[in-house]
């Protein structure tokens, strides 16, 4: 799946972990691949559990719908925890792989790296709050 221009970050693409980035010779190589591949199903499925249920788009509490058990919810948050650290654990993999690799030729690239995202999480917080 080619990443969308329109996105400033596409993170299977920029953490290398869409099925293509999996040798076939890697172990177990097939079931890793099915698993990144449904990686997009647990944002896809928050997404439209946001839209049926939540406040967003302007809804307000008592327009929201109500009937998403609590472990429903549960299972939501959890999936999308679990993928929460689990990009967050290779995007740190990733900065050391490239701190071992070029580290000595920007000494300051860990603090840069992190310095491009503290402003992605600014941008979007603006964006989000005028949303």
């Amino acid at each position: 799946m080619p990443a969308n221009p329109n996105d400033r970050i596409y993170a299977p693409h920029a953490l290398q972990l869409t099925a293509d980035d999996i040798a076939d010779t890697v172990k177990a190589a097939e079931t890793i691949k099915r698993m990144l591949n449904n990686l997009g199903t647990i944002v896809q499925g928050s997404a439209e559990l946001r839209n049926e249920y939540g406040t967003g788009h302007g809804k307000s509490k008592t327009q929201a719908r109500q009937g998403l058990k609590p472990r429903q919810a549960r299972l939501a948050v959890g999936a999308a925890s679990t993928l929460g650290v689990f990009l967050w654990e290779t995007h740190e993999e990733r900065i050391a792989q490239i701190d071992a690799t070029y580290g000595h030729l920007v000494p300051d690239s860990e603090e840069y790296l992190r310095g491009l995202l503290d402003t992605f999480d600014s941008d979007r917080q603006v964006t989000q709050a005028s949303g």
